[in-house]
């Protein structure tokens, strides 16, 4: 009993030793690329999150870096996957530019995106409060407005109270209001409705993306969208200087992709069974 003892203490002890030398790597490869990037602050969640996946060897580190050629590679797969979603898409960023500052229009347009776009979520007959959605918008109308003037590459450390703010309200403004499912609250509807609202400055997720940047949402959603902006705003800033033009925002350009990276592969075990049910529901919330 005494040396099983002093081999668990002795393993802690290792443990917490690897654990220390693994922060004090990360810590100095966070700097190196501080330094590579010419001391510009502004970025030091960005530079460490690549810094941990490079020591720690997480696949997050593999997933940073996007081509230009993988996108324009994901364009035609996200138009065969994505069926009408694209043109809904269109049609509510129509509606909601052309009707900004007019509440209800705007309300209306952002219910036809929810209902559609997380149809698994809402159901058929789209469970939603215009009226509990209609109060968020009048309240965070300011805020959303400013942020929508904004692209990703600008989010930094004070944005982050409003961000905060701006997706625990939504999440309860998107509950299912209605029926059995009552209370239930989905990251991916709020992750959505940003978007559309502020489509340079908000990323859109779904659980599958979420996993994919290392950023499950299962337990704190709000602090997982923090860390997936900031990811995205890294991934954004290395395209953005090489990437070709299009008539299309780099925010939902880089959306395709992860559509067609990460969600795809989910649906496609989803339809053929290899999926649990828990799986599949925190896929559509």
């Amino acid at each position: 009993m005494a040396l099983r003892k002093r081999r668990i203490q002795g393993s802690q002890i290792t443990g917490a030793a690897n654990a220390a030398s693994s922060e004090e790597q990360i810590r100095l490869r966070a700097y190196m690329l501080y330094v590579e990037r010419g001391k510009k602050d502004g970025f030091a969640l960005d530079d460490w999150l690549l810094a941990e996946a490079e020591t720690l060897g997480s696949p997050l580190a593999v997933r940073i870096a996007i081509r230009p050629e993988d996108i324009e590679h994901s364009k035609g797969e996200y138009e065969k996957e994505a069926g009408d979603a694209d043109s809904v898409y269109r049609v509510i960023s129509w509606m909601l530019t052309n009707r900004w500052g007019h509440i209800k229009q705007m309300v209306d347009a952002l219910t036809v995106l929810l209902v559609v776009w997380n149809r698994s979520f809402y159901g058929p007959r789209g469970q939603l409060s215009q009226v509990a959605l209609e109060s968020w918008l009048q309240r965070h109308f300011t805020a959303i407005s400013v942020l929508r003037q904004r692209p990703i590459a600008t989010l930094d450390a004070g944005d982050e109270p409003v961000i905060r703010e701006l997706f625990d309200t939504l999440l309860v403004a998107t509950e299912v209001a209605f029926g059995d499912g009552k209370g239930k609250r989905s990251a991916v509807s709020v992750a959505k409705a940003l978007h559309i609202l502020a489509p340079d400055f908000f990323p859109p997720w779904d659980a599958a993306i979420a996993i994919g940047y290392g950023c499950p949402y299962s337990e704190n959603p709000r602090e997982a969208y923090m860390r997936f902006c900031y990811s995205v705003r890294f991934k954004a800033g290395q395209l953005s200087l090489t990437l070709a033009q299009s008539d299309k925002s780099l925010l939902k350009r880089l959306d395709e992709y992860n559509f067609v990276k990460f969600t795809v592969p989910s649906l496609r075990k989803k339809r053929k069974g290899n999926t649990d049910s828990a799986a599949l529901n925190e896929q559509d919330s």
